[in-house]
């Protein structure tokens, strides 16, 4: 008994071994029975369906051979071959990728790894009731497409032929490195023209000008686009100013000619900001913050914003409703970084207004305080001196026995404030205007050298006095398609560039003394050198002989005033490559130069 092994085997012996010999053997395996039965049963589906197939396509090729032996248009007989019937194969199951470009950019911007997006497409596409098995969504695949994508962006560079004059950008940026030793100096080069605006390359450099040279140079080689630029946009570094072997000297130099020299002026105004405020708060710390802005920062947290004081009771002065004005027309329109709305609004506040869309005043969260953060400091001094009483008052209850610690508010900080309102917010909302930039420089300079206050006048003066980029004899040119100049004015500029004798080798920028400043205007600064402007941008001077009062109507000044415009006089372009080159290298995907 014990060797068998079959539980209804052992069953069935035992009770054939009782009284009465219960049960009996069959004939007949009923579980072999029904197996064979439902064999059977697939078997003759697949003859009904084969049978079906047949007769389907016996009716197929019966219907052919009539059309052919009716058919009398064609003179010669043609033989009609028929296709066998279709095999029947185990079809595969369809793998559709949904990794297109767009989706491809969207986990680029957002830094999501291709196996994080496996992970998360995959319930993503099963909530949205997808056939999962019908996707292919490994994180291989994603990977090869997301190269693939960023290939078919790399053979755009072959397409890339503009037959517009080129602006030419750089601007120089420590980053992390990809393999995370350390960072690296990384250029990001771009270039900018009527209707164009494109990313060149972001190669990494050691900061100094030849080798940085030698790079753009070889970058708008390899990009077949070296006869075409024709303007240099750069933030006014030694670096790139340098007279003799400066970046801009260099491309000169390997390019052959030379180029419009457009300093980037949100640059010069940085500086000009800078200048003033340590004339009138003098920093003795070494600290890369700025020591009072980081107090304030520490005090925002017990801020009450319906407890804040303005100037307008202090200021009484004509200009104070122009800015109002100027600062809320502004509000009204569009802006690329959110701290030039702040900056506006806070003007507004400071002059006793509230900001044009809000109801009552808000002031954001006190944000960067580095020193290298130009806006920052103008941001910072107003949201001080807004909230000054509130921040003097926690000074005093904190624990502390420095006295510049308790000191809350510097001294001249509401000077520095009205500096900002005054001057620096006409300035920075207009310097994108390239038309305007020579005459915008020249009244500046002249405001500033009316000012009374000494500590103003001096820094701003001798800062904005380096940097008279617009007014070189060639640059000015940009004033021709000025039209806010008054029309006088243009006649005097077309006068100075027929008749007068200009420089051999014309400088970049130039000098204005304080001492005959009165007596300047932008024609002041024409000569006959300025014709070069128009060469450069293949714009046709055949309008200088027609009155400057039918310019408007005229088609080859129509045809300079569309071009002029998209000369990018401040360098927000390679600001806004640096933030996406940033972005790109902190990716997880990017592990290598050639996907940059």
């Amino acid at each position: 008994m014990s060797k068998i092994t079959i539980k209804e085997d052992r069953d069935f012996l035992e009770a054939q071994r009782k009284p009465g010999r219960q049960g009996k053997m069959g004939g007949m395996d009923q579980a072999w029975v029904e197996k064979e039965t439902r064999t059977q049963q697939r078997t003759d589906g697949d003859g009904s369906r084969a049978a079906q197939e047949s007769q389907a396509f016996a009716e197929r090729q019966a219907t052919v051979e009539l059309e052919s032996s009716t058919s009398s248009s064609s003179p010669e007989e043609q033989d009609v071959i028929a296709s066998p019937p279709p095999k029947r194969s185990r079809r595969a199951p369809s793998q559709k990728k949904i990794i297109s470009p767009q989706v491809s950019a969207a986990l680029d911007r957002t830094n999501i790894s291709d196996r994080k997006a496996a992970h998360v497409l995959l319930p993503f596409a099963e909530e949205l009731g997808a056939n999962t098995r019908e996707l292919s969504l490994s994180a291989s695949t994603i990977n090869r497409q997301r190269k693939r994508h960023r290939q078919e962006k790399a053979e755009f560079k072959e397409k890339f032929a503009p037959d517009v004059p080129l602006t030419l950008h750089w601007d120089g940026k420590l980053m992390p490195s990809l393999t995370n030793e350390g960072v690296v100096d990384r250029l990001p080069i771009l270039v900018s023209g009527e209707g164009v605006e494109k990313i060149l390359a972001v190669p990494i450099t050691d900061g100094k000008a030849e080798p940085t040279a030698n790079t753009i140079h070889s970058v708008i080689s390899e990009w077949a686009i070296s006869d075409r630029i024709r303007a240099l946009c750069f933030d006014t570094t030694a670096t790139n100013t340098g007279s003799k072997g400066g970046v801009c000297v260099r491309l000169q130099q390997s390019l052959g000619r030379d180029l419009l020299h457009l300093a980037c002026r949100h640059h010069m105004l940085e500086i000009l900001l800078g200048n003033v405020f340590s004339a009138l708060i003098p920093e003795t710390s070494q600290s890369p913050d700025i020591a009072a802005f980081v107090r304030f920062r520490e005090f925002w947290p017990y801020v009450e914003q319906d407890q804040y004081k303005t100037a307008n009771e202090e200021l009484k002065e004509d200009w104070v409703d122009d800015i109002l004005k100027l600062c809320q027309g502004y509000l009204r329109k569009d802006h690329p970084r959110d701290d030039y709305r702040e900056l506006l609004e806070l003007a507004v506040v400071f002059l006793g207004g509230i900001p044009h869309g809000r109801k009552k005043i808000f002031v954001h969260k006190p944000g960067a305080v580095h020193r290298a953060r130009w806006m920052a400091r103008a941001i910072y001094a107003l949201k001080m001196w807004i909230f000054a009483p509130q921040f003097a008052e926690y000074q005093k209850q904190r624990p502390s026995s420095s006295r510049a610690v308790k000191a809350a508010v510097p001294p001249k900080l509401d000077e520095f404030c009205i500096f900002i309102v005054r001057y620096y917010i006409r300035a920075w909302f207009s310097a994108a205007c390239s038309a305007n930039a020579p005459r915008n420089d020249l009244d500046l300079y002249k405001a500033l050298a009316k000012e009374t206050n000494k500590a103003i006048r001096e820094s701003g003066l001798k800062a904005l006095g380096r940097h008279m980029w617009y007014l070189s004899e060639v640059t000015v040119g940009l004033a021709l398609f000025d039209d806010e100049m008054p029309l006088e004015e243009k006649w005097n500029v077309v006068a100075n560039l027929r008749s007068m004798e200009g420089s051999e080798e014309p400088p970049p920028k130039v000098c204005v003394e304080e001492a005959d400043l009165d007596n300047k205007t932008v024609a002041s600064f024409v000569t006959k050198n300025t014709e070069k402007f128009l060469d450069l941008l293949d714009i046709d001077k055949g309008f200088l002989d027609v009155d400057p009062a039918m310019w408007g109507t005229n088609l080859m000044y129509q045809a300079g005033a569309r071009r002029v415009p998209g000369l990018l006089v401040t360098n927000d372009a390679a600001a806004r490559g640096v933030d996406l080159v940033q972005d790109f290298t902190k990716n997880p995907r990017t592990k290598s130069e050639d996907q940059l």
